[in-house]
Parts: C-alpha cells; structure tokens; sequence
C-alpha cells in the first residue's frame, strides 16, 4: 500500500521540478508575456479572447470619459478653503 501512494508523490514532484525549472529560466519583470504563456501551456488552460460586437477599448474609454464628465462645472473664483491672503490676524497670548 505505501508503494502506490509513493509512487503519485514521486509522479507530482518530478511534474513539480520541470515545471520549476521551466518557469525560473523566465524574467517575470521583464517576459511576462513568455510567462503567462508558459503557465497556460503548464496549465493546459488557453486564454480565450471575449469580444463583443461594436465595443472596442477606444468605445469603452469614450464611454468613461462621457459618463464622468460634467458638462455644467464652473471652478469658483476664489477656494473657500483658503483664507484672502489680505486678512489680518490677531494673535492672543
């Protein structure tokens, strides 16, 4: 019995070092592209692209741009958080 659960240890430990030594041979900072495709294929996961018909990036910031933008601001005059710089003090001791 200790043979056939040794035996799927040894399996996923040998899985564990190629996959090791595959992904340290990688520079994350600076392939992460290579990365990413290196997991996918370890995974066997693909990456699939969802699009939807007539929304594109350049759409959806459009959209951002549109909804947060407020088209009757006015900035004030003068900030209410700031004292005129014409204001005298008086300092009691």
């Amino acid at each position: 019995m200790e043979e056939a659960d040794a035996l799927p240890k040894r399996i996923g430990g040998a899985i564990t070092g190629q996959n090791v030594n595959r992904l340290s041979k990688l520079n994350g900072k600076t392939d992460s592209e290579d990365v990413w495709a290196a997991v996918h294929q370890l995974t066997g996961r693909t990456q699939e692209s969802n699009t939807i018909d007539g929304i594109s990036a350049e759409s959806l910031n459009q959209h951002g741009a549109a909804v947060s933008t407020d088209l009757e601001y006015r900035s004030s005059l003068i900030k209410s958080s700031v004292s005129p710089s014409d204001q005298q003090y008086i300092n009691r001791s």
